[in-house]
């Protein structure tokens, strides 16, 4: 994933989840390394649509919608 993909929450499918058909746009990128070389899982910074909010989300909770 990348800034500018378009993204949605992988319980977007289910009714029941708060995220049901909620998209977002990655907007900025963070990944950690720590002193070993060894890289932490990245987490992408969301806008989601509406007046949801902007949020640091792990890219394992995501699923991407369309690339840019």
């Amino acid at each position: 994933m990348k800034i500018g993909d378009l993204v949605m929450k992988r319980d977007g499918h289910i009714k029941t989840s708060p995220h049901y058909k909620r998209l977002g746009l990655i907007i900025e990128l963070n990944q950690r390394i720590f002193l070993d070389g060894t890289l932490d899982s990245p987490i992408v910074r969301v806008r989601w649509e509406g007046d949801y909010g902007t949020f640091w989300t792990n890219v394992n909770s995501l699923q991407l919608v369309s690339e840019s």
